[in-house]
């Protein structure tokens, strides 16, 4: 899982910040993530690139969760598992509830 976090930071904070590009955060991490699927940057970086945007074009182009960020993501990947682990829970009550078809 190399390249999701600090790689994706930085080609993000490079199409914001150069004079080639000059793009709006919410558009530039489009960008990458679209290239980049596995893409997820760390909650502090985020906000340093938030910043970033505001400096480079003088208001932010992302609202606080606008872009997906580890702990939303992690946030996410819990809730999806914990849900899943009831789900077979129920699945192996119902089972157990059941007599045997043979």
């Amino acid at each position: 899982l190399s390249g999701i976090n600090r790689s994706p930071a930085m080609t993000v904070g490079y199409l914001v910040r150069s004079p080639q590009f000059r793009m709006p955060l919410k558009a530039a991490y489009a960008c990458v993530s679209k290239g980049r699927t596995q893409t997820c940057i760390h909650d502090g970086y985020i906000e340093q690139l938030r910043e970033l945007d505001v400096e480079v074009h003088g208001s932010p182009s992302t609202k606080e969760g606008d872009i997906p960020t580890t702990s939303t993501i992690m946030a996410e990947a819990c809730a999806q598992m914990a849900a899943d682990e009831r789900a077979k829970e129920e699945e192996d009550a119902e089972k157990a509830g059941k007599p045997d078809e043979a």
